[in-house]
């Protein structure tokens, strides 16, 4: 026959790594009477922000003569009963109460969920005068100390779960930062890629213009690719005090084919710029 204390033993394995508290009081007894439950804990997430009471049975007995459970449910968002399997049926139950069996034997018992709890919203001032109870009386704060009392606890089916769970949290951070380190990888390739991609751009676009420069100096107009505007304009002068022996339509083929290459020129100059500051930018972010 499973025992109440085991009962809570399962509980606490149930929430390892949460708020647990056995016994729990709602708030001090020198000034007034207070309400005890069997078990009470807080989820450790804000998604949603969740505490749970448990009210444990293992005999019929005290379960149909407990009257005192209702009272309860304003000290937590759930109400549970806690029993050994098939004590109490969900039936006798009321809807939003959830019900928790037990099921295997020896080192191999575990909880089951028989119905899920109705969540609710608690009375804040009752769960707040529980939860000063538990800082107050039954919480030890230490400052820099990491509190590993449950993987080195004597009930071996609490130290080899809270074991467990260690080792999947390092798996799970492992396999995070495998991921993460792909990802940034397959990022600095196609990075990669792409400059290479608009630096062999650049430079094809540099030597058509500069291709072009030469072809300009060989009937006595000189252009400097790298003069910019000031360049460009010259070379106009230049072209139009030998416009008089060309006729209108050499003259509009020459002028279209060197504001092309002054557009290409532009351009080769622009990505080459943009290039330097992306390789910059690699260097100082890497």
């Amino acid at each position: 026959m499973i025992t109440a204390s085991q009962l809570i033993d399962l509980l606490r394995v149930r929430h390892l790594g949460d708020v647990f508290v056995p016994e729990c009081k709602d708030g001090g007894t020198w000034d007034r009477q207070h309400l005890r439950l069997d078990a009470w804990a807080m989820l450790r997430s804000w998604k949603p922000w969740t505490t749970i009471a448990y009210e444990v049975k293992v005999s019929r007995s005290d379960f149909i003569g407990d009257q005192k459970w209702p009272a309860y449910l304003p000290l937590c968002h759930e109400l549970y009963f806690v029993c050994p399997a098939k004590l109490i049926d969900p039936t006798e139950l009321p809807p939003s109460v959830g019900l928790l069996w037990t099921i295997g034997q020896g080192t191999g018992q575990r909880l089951v969920c028989k119905r899920k709890a109705v969540r609710r919203e608690p009375d804040v001032q009752a769960l707040s005068r529980l939860m000063a109870y538990t800082l107050m009386s039954r919480s030890v704060i230490v400052k820099g100390r990491h509190d590993d009392s449950d993987v080195n606890s004597t009930d071996p089916t609490i130290a080899r779960e809270m074991r467990m769970r260690a080792t999947r949290a390092q798996v799970e951070h492992a396999e995070k930062r495998k991921v993460l380190a792909r990802l940034v990888r397959s990022h600095i390739h196609r990075r990669e890629a792409e400059m290479r991609g608009r630096e062999a751009a650049a430079r094809d676009l540099d030597e058509r213009a500069r291709n072009f420069a030469d072809r300009l100096k060989q009937i006595g107009i000189s252009w400097d690719p790298d003069a910019g505007w000031a360049g460009f304009e010259r070379s106009l002068h230049q072209i139009e005090r030998i416009a008089g022996g060309v006729s209108d339509g050499e003259w509009m083929a020459m002028v279209r084919a060197f504001d092309a290459a002054q557009v290409q020129i532009q351009r080769a100059q622009e990505l080459l710029q943009s290039l330097r500051q992306a390789s910059d930018d690699k260097d100082g972010g890497v």
